[in-house]
């Protein structure tokens, strides 16, 4: 864990941007930046929810598990991202996991400090209300095409939601997702069984759709997947 020096960094991201001089000389005294190597937690279901973290490198991977232990829900974070947004101001634990699905730099601050800050800072609050309005209509575009019966539908929208979020352009000609992603991780962004998704990843390679080897993803028809992001 070292102490960041690297404040000018956060005021790239709307999450930070609106910060006057002097809330980021408070932002300063307060902020670390600590890196994760791939697999370990950074936080757990029902932890104490002291932390805001940015994402500044890889991916991280969050995760809830019912109380039955069979349904699992798990979303992918990229680059740039603040979290957890859920429970803002009033949660006093996490509600999800936070796992390093690649090896990741983080910046982190206590909870307080920023909850107390941005409450007294117009245009941050507001663009925070706006950033979380735009999730909830991703999430109940996520919810509307994942009550589809067609496993293909609902694979193929997950695989949408993953190439806007980490695609870049590959030498393949395609976009490329630049680090590995499981079957199994597939199948339960989907809600759909890894047999099912294996079967339907090798049907979307034979139309062309993708090529999937050795957990390494790159989309060659853009335009088929980007259709499942329109409401």
């Amino acid at each position: 864990m070292q102490k960041s020096r690297e404040i000018t960094f956060l005021k790239r991201y709307k999450d930070f941007c609106y910060f006057t001089e002097e809330e980021f000389m408070e932002i300063e005294k307060y902020t670390y930046l600590r890196s994760y190597k791939k697999g370990q937690v950074l936080f757990d279901l029902g932890d104490e929810r002291n932390r805001m973290y940015l994402l500044k490198s890889g991916v991280v991977k969050i995760e809830k598990i019912d109380f039955t232990g069979e349904f699992e829900y798990i979303d992918f974070l990229n680059q740039g991202t603040l979290f957890p947004k859920i429970g803002f101001l009033f949660d006093e634990d996490y509600y999800f996991s936070a796992v390093a699905y690649t090896d990741i730099e983080v910046y982190y601050l206590p909870k307080e400090i920023y909850e107390k800050l941005i409450q007294h800072n117009a245009s941050q609050l507001m663009n925070y209300i706006r950033s979380q309005s735009d999730c909830m209509k991703r999430q109940m575009l996520k919810n509307q095409k994942g009550i589809a019966n067609n496993a293909i539908h609902r694979l193929s929208f997950s695989l949408a939601v993953i190439l806007e979020d980490f695609g870049t352009i590959s030498y393949e000609g395609g976009y490329e997702v630049g680090f590995p992603i499981t079957i199994n991780d597939l199948s339960k962004l989907a809600g759909i069984t890894r047999e099912t998704a294996s079967s339907i990843i090798k049907q979307l390679e034979c139309q062309g759709r993708i090529n999937y080897y050795k957990k390494r993803l790159v989309f060659m028809d853009t335009n088929y997947f980007m259709e499942y992001l329109n409401d």
